[in-house]
Formats: C-alpha cells, structure tokens, sequence
C-alpha cells in the first residue's frame, strides 16, 4: 500500500512541476488482455486458502489528453471480469459417495480508470501512470462446474455485493509507433480495491476487496495534434 501512495505522489509531483511545451494532442483506441484477480480483507482470502487466483481477462475503449509531451491524462471505459476459484465438498444423495467440485465466483465491471500519465521518450516511448478508478457491478455469479457426485450448477449473487468498488490503480508499459499517427502498446497495470463490496456480513467481521493485475495490449490513435 504504502508503494503505491509513494508512485502516485511522485506521479502528483511531477505533474505539478512540468514546464514543457503544450501538446494538447488527444488519441482514443482500444486495449484488452488478461488478468490474475484475487481478493483481500478477511480471513478466507488472505490466510484460509479458501480461494485461489483466477485468471480472468479486462477489455475497453481508452481516452488520452496530453498537456504536454510529458504529462497526460489517461481514461476510459472497460468491461473487467475479476474473481476466484475455489472448491466444494459434495456428498451424493445415498450419503454413500464423496468428492470435490471446482468452482469460480465471476464478478463483471464497468471500470472507469482516472490517470496522470508520464510519458518518456519518442519511439519508442515508456510510460507509468496512476490514480484512481471506479468500479460499477454489472453481475455477480458464482459456478460449480460438474462433478462424478453432483451436477454442476450456476447461481445469481449480485445481490449480496455492492454496487460500486473504488481503489487506485498503477501502471507501467511501453509502446511503438507504427505510424505518425498509431500507437500499440503493453501495459501491465495493477488494480486495488480500497472499499468493502460485500452487502452481507463477512466472517470475523472482515471485508471483501478486489485487488487484479492486468496485461494489456492497446492500439490508439491520434485525432489531434
């Protein structure tokens, strides 16, 4: 935590002291790729080993108005699936046979993402950037996949999340110019949930709290200079 409140400081800092030539440029374009998401704040996530990791995948439109060569602000809109996997112990209606079931707890976003950006070099070009993001819940599903003991089965819980998630997000990549005008880059980016998204009590008065790290890959392009 304390990490990244040093980068966006340092994201903050320079901001405020760049005397650079005005760019006023504004590229818009597309990124998306995978993602490891998990959760923190409770004893199931952090300790229990209850749940696992799941790789899941982000995928959106991006904004990008530059003040200067050096400074921007960076945005967009993106469609973000996070959650985890965990197991399930089952017994068969005779009680007679036991086993295990893999299942996955699915939680699709809408993730708007507000970034200072600092951008270094010309082609190509490497960048970091941080700030905050809002998260608003679309839907909730928790999935047991199919087992030898029982039927696999698929369960609607948004109602037992909040709706929104907030939290800070950093950021470092680089990116190639195939053109004046195009940009693709890789950007591998970190996202964590600062609030409580769970609607009902969580054991021993824990919270739930998203946390991801994303790769992604983005092409964009200049309308203006």
């Amino acid at each position: 935590m304390n990490k990244i409140l040093l980068v966006l400081g340092v994201v903050l800092i320079l901001s405020s002291t760049v005397s650079f030539a005005q760019s006023n440029a504004i590229r818009i374009g597309i990124e998306g790729g995978p993602n490891r998401s998990s959760f923190w704040g409770n004893d199931f996530a952090e300790k229990g080993g209850y749940t696992k990791k799941a790789i899941n995948f982000s995928s959106g439109v991006s904004f990008e108005y530059h003040f200067t060569d050096l400074l921007s602000f960076r945005s967009g809109l993106a469609f973000e699936r996070k959650g985890v996997t965990f197991q399930v112990q089952q017994i068969d209606e005779s009680r007679t046979k036991f086993g295990t079931a893999t299942g996955r707890s699915t939680y699709d976003y809408l993730t708007l993402p507000l970034l200072a950006k600092i951008t270094l070099g010309d082609n190509p070009v490497f960048f970091v950037n941080a700030g905050p993001y809002l998260g608003y819940l679309l839907k909730q599903t928790n999935i047991i996949e199919d087992s030898d003991i029982q039927p696999g089965s698929r369960e609607d819980r948004t109602g037992d999340n909040r709706k929104l998630d907030l939290g800070i997000t950093t950021g470092l990549g680089a990116g190639v110019k195939v053109t004046d005008k195009v940009l693709v880059t890789m950007e591998l980016r970190y996202n964590l949930g600062l609030y409580n998204i769970s609607a009902v009590p969580v054991y021993n008065n824990g919270e739930v709290r998203t946390k991801s790290a994303n790769l992604l890959i983005g092409i964009a392009h200049r309308i203006r200079d």
